[in-house]
């Protein structure tokens, strides 16, 4: 049987018909190279994974295998290929890989093309790729007999648009039919009409108003009179105590104990808080009459209070009066040393006024168009003034003239002033405190532009709100910068830069609605010094110029506030603590 087979095989093989087909497919494919063979992939071999040990190079994780359907290459070197793939399955050879797939090709496919070895160029074409000319050829008929460009053509002339004509093109024009020209509406009241078309009278003139928000006092004396009582003037008891002679103090030095035990014999009760002015409280001053104790306050509207501590009337508001000399913040408040009945007062609205109880008036001492900062005696009688201003300029006035203007003024290098201060013992000699710092200067070598400090303070970063020296000896310096430090100087020997002799920590941040800080010595200890505080509860605080903490005012029933403005008694154990509020708080 299977020779019978193997001859009808032959015959068919040897027919003419087949060996012309095959010569045909042939001369379509092109031939392949013999030193470089393609190998063709087949669509039904899957890819499969290996596992690769760490030794050999990695390989990808997915590899498709070329399958030669023929497994025998002849013995020539030609005819096999120049390099062999790898086969996935391990432990098998690349012969039987190839001969497992060979078969399970042609199991799978039953219309599997033999090799013929009859035709012409027979070694140059595989199983496969036979097979696979035959697969070409069957999907061209395939695709010929769909008939896709005739009915690709069919398409795009059913789909074709109609071109527009040129008329079509052209617009038509729209025939605007003419509509009346209503007049735009306007306001009866914009025209001064009434709804009957007349004409409406003239409204009445406005008064004319003062534009500015604190209008200047008029030049010229003003009558002392308060403007919180009925009564027009002082009460005698009050003008007894303004007048009273005061004697010139002498220094008192005592240990830390026994001032300590003075300190603390000091207290402050609901009857010592008062309300003397309206608005902040930016000065205080103390009179230095030892009968009865006068305080007067200053505040932010241009008011001055005047409070009767020790008054005989049970009511509060009775030994308070109040006054209006000036239209902006009083920033400056002293008692003259040689006339103590006259009370000095300097303001923003740059005018400085004397309230004298003798004569019931506030004479106007000086007039100028800038604002005014700060001012001190420079004479030991309160005859003659150091006055500052904020643009950094100082002047001299001189009280015992007639006249409203400086004898002298003298522009300094700092950028503006907040305080003036006079030496004590020399009083060519005056520090100033501002925005760049602390600087010392001498009177007698001002200039009209550019003078030159004799001596400057350095150490502090920020703006200093105050600089004061020491009572009696002037030998220290304490400045109060918004840094939150408050430092010591040695002024004895004052010559190019002086640094700080102590630094003391200490919260300056008042912030906008608080007076800013202001230390100021005792005028009968000249080594203490006391300062307002932030810090709850509420306080007053002495420091020694060590920097060491002496003593607290602390009462949480009746002082609930910050105390930014100090004043000492000047021989009295009196201290007086002004908020911004407008009230001022006794510790005696």
């Amino acid at each position: 049987m299977q020779t019978d087979a193997r001859k009808e095989l032959l015959l068919r093989m040897n027919s003419p018909r087949l060996i012309v087909k095959l010569q045909k497919l042939q001369e379509q494919t092109p031939v392949q190279s013999k030193t470089s063979p393609v190998h063709r992939r087949s669509d039904r071999i899957k890819e499969k994974k290996i596992t690769v040990s760490p030794r050999r190079p990695r390989l990808p994780p997915k590899r498709l295998v070329d399958v030669y359907v023929s497994t025998d290459y002849g013995s020539s070197e030609e005819q096999r290929p120049s390099s062999k793939r790898r086969c996935l399955k391990q432990h098998a050879s690349p012969k039987k890989c190839l001969s497992r797939n060979s078969e399970s090709s042609t199991d799978s496919d039953s219309d599997t093309v033999p090799v013929y070895n009859d035709y012409p160029g027979q070694g140059e074409l595989s199983e496969y790729e036979l097979k696979r000319l035959e697969n070409i050829r069957q999907n061209q008929a395939f695709f010929s007999a769909l008939n896709l460009p005739q009915a690709k053509r069919a398409l795009q002339t059913l789909g074709a648009k109609k071109s527009l004509s040129i008329s079509a093109l052209k617009s038509k024009k729209v025939v605007k039919t003419p509509t009346k020209k209503v007049p735009p509406r306007r306001s009866m009241r914009l025209l001064k009409l009434d709804p009957d078309g007349n004409s409406l009278p003239e409204p009445p003139p406005k008064p004319q108003t003062n534009l500015e928000e604190n209008p200047m006092k008029p030049p010229g004396p003003l009558p002392l009179v308060p403007i919180n009582v009925e009564i027009g003037c002082l009460p005698a008891d009050v003008i007894e105590s303004w007048c009273e002679p005061v004697k010139r103090l002498q220094e008192q030095q005592t240990c830390l104990k026994k001032y300590k035990e003075r300190l603390s014999s000091m207290s402050i009760c609901n009857d010592l808080v008062a309300k003397v002015v309206q608005s902040r409280i930016l000065s205080v001053a103390v009179h230095p009459c030892v009968g009865r104790i006068l305080v007067a306050a200053g505040d932010k509207l241009g008011h001055v209070g005047l409070w009767n501590v020790n008054g005989s009337s049970s009511n509060e508001e009775k030994n308070i009066y109040m006054f209006e000399p000036h239209s902006r913040s009083v920033s400056s408040l002293q008692f003259s040393p040689g006339h103590p009945a006259q009370l000095i007062s300097l303001s923003y609205d740059g005018t400085i006024r004397c309230a004298d109880v003798q004569s019931s008036v506030f004479d106007e001492v000086y007039r100028s168009e800038d604002s005014l900062s700060s001012f001190d005696f420079l004479s030991e009688d309160g005859s003659t003034l150091l006055i500052s201003k904020w643009q950094a300029t100082v002047s001299v006035v001189d009280r015992r003239t007639q006249r409203t203007t400086h004898e002298k003024q003298a522009k300094l290098k700092n950028k503006t002033v907040r305080t003036v201060n006079v030496h004590p013992s020399n009083r060519n000699v005056f520090v100033i405190a501002g925005q760049s710092g602390a600087a010392i200067y001498d009177i007698r070598y001002l200039k009209a532009q550019g003078s030159d400090d004799v001596s400057s303070l350095v150490g502090n970063k920020n703006t200093i709100s105050s600089a004061y020296f020491s009572a009696h000896s002037g030998n220290r310096i304490v400045t109060t910068s918004m840094d939150d430090f408050v430092r010591i100087y040695d002024s004895s020997n004052i010559s190019g830069t002086l640094p700080p002799l102590i630094s003391i920590r200490h919260n300056n941040h008042t912030g906008r609605w608080l007076t800013k800080f202001e230390a100021v010595w005792d005028p009968q200890q000249t080594d203490y010094f006391v300062v307002g505080s932030m810090s709850w509860p509420r306080r007053i605080e002495v420091f020694h110029e060590t920097g060491q903490l002496v003593h607290m005012f602390l009462n949480e029933e009746c002082l609930g506030s910050v105390c930014s403005i100090n004043a000492w008694h000047p021989s009295r154990s009196v201290l007086v603590g002004g908020n911004s509020s407008g009230r001022l708080h006794v510790f005696m």
